[in-house]
């Protein structure tokens, strides 16, 4: 049974924390943890209000709700980089700290096994959602949530009103032409948005960097991956196609190459990942079982002699063309130290077609 996280970026309402749980609730989701990303202000206020007045308590005995696991270790105020906590959030300087400190906590929760994360991001600056939704694009799993909460627009921004109570009552409501009007609290609303976004995390490593970092790493390996040519297999003509060059091979030359290129496709360990991303689990040792001499049936020396003139044909045909570090992604590489080496090629498995 997985356990059922909150996470939620809240500024100076933290209306948003009970209403979705609340709102969750209706859906026969528990929350078990709440976690809260604010501003030393936000702090202020969600104590004085979830805490101190006990408004959180009541909400899980009003609707007979299990325990919430919440306290000050599960706030984390949004610092600077001298590590003061803001009041607010104003500066450029100021929304970049809130995003090293969103993608810190995302990063963190969503490492947690037996977990399902629910993120809300319908509080705080306009920023903070955006951070939250970025961060859960690069760490959310396959359960994972985004939210938004909507609530009737009556019954928005009202400094008294958390959650629907389980018996209703009359509040005190301020019109948008100034009127004060008796409205029921049985007349509201509060429904779940739930945001798709992109699960990020299999594809790409966003481990240990800055959310900056993470970004620009992150665009740099997708610029770099369009620079790769494609790389192609002609059997009639024995031809290897480097995007549009053509190299020429022994049949049993190209033979050796395709199939051990072809590993990179029908042998991944990981075929849930769109791409590669420097992964080599589908190397192969010289020796053993699953070896170089158990998938082509020749001898060690051969193999080597082998590996040896294809990578020197290679270097020699696409030098002039797409230059050394380009070259490198379509040679037989090995990984590893001296006795316990594998070989294959560096080429991301989705640049690797077949033609006829």
């Amino acid at each position: 049974m997985k356990k059922h996280i909150l996470l939620c970026v809240i500024g100076m309402t933290p209306q948003i924390i009970t209403e979705t749980i609340y709102a969750l609730a209706k859906k026969k989701i528990n929350i078990e943890e709440l976690h809260v990303i604010t501003t030393l202000d936000g702090k202020r206020k969600l104590t004085e209000t979830l805490i101190n007045k006990g408004i959180l308590s009541q909400l899980i005995h009003e609707y007979n709700l299990p325990s919430i696991n919440f306290s000050e270790k599960s706030i984390y105020l949004i610092k600077n980089f001298k590590n003061k906590p803001l009041s607010d959030i104003r500066t450029p300087v100021d929304n970049e700290s809130a995003g090293e400190i969103i993608c810190k906590v995302v990063h963190k929760l969503t490492a947690r096994k037996n977990t399902i994360l629910h993120c809300s991001l319908a509080g705080g600056r306009k920023t903070m959602g955006f951070y939250l939704g970025a961060a859960l694009q690069m760490y959310g799993r396959k359960d994972d949530k985004l939210y938004h909460v909507l609530v009737n627009e009556e019954f928005e921004n009202l400094p008294e009103f958390f959650y629907p109570p389980a018996k209703s009552k009359e509040i005190i409501i301020k019109t948008k032409d100034g009127q004060f009007l008796k409205k029921s609290t049985s007349e509201v609303k509060i429904e779940l948005a739930e945001l798709p976004f992109l699960r990020l995390k299999e594809l790409i490593d966003f481990s240990g960097k800055t959310f900056r970092e993470l970004i620009d790493s992150t665009q740099i390996k997708f610029d770099n991956f369009k620079k790769i040519p494609y790389l192609g297999f002609i059997p009639a003509e024995n031809i290897l196609k480097i995007g549009d060059r053509k190299i020429k091979l022994s049949y049993n030359l190209w033979e050796f190459y395709t199939k051990l290129a072809l590993q990179k496709k029908r042998a991944c360990k990981h075929p849930q990942k769109l791409f590669c991303m420097n992964c080599t689990d589908c190397f192969l040792p010289m020796k053993g079982n699953t070896s170089l001499l158990t998938l082509f049936n020749q001898r060690e020396e051969n193999i080597r002699m082998k590996i040896s003139k294809i990578n020197s044909i290679i270097k020699n045909s696409l030098i002039a063309y797409y230059g050394k570090d380009n070259i490198n992604f379509f040679l037989i590489n090995s990984v590893g130290s001296h006795g316990s080496k594998k070989y294959g090629i560096f080429l991301d498995k989705l640049k690797i077609v077949r033609e006829d």
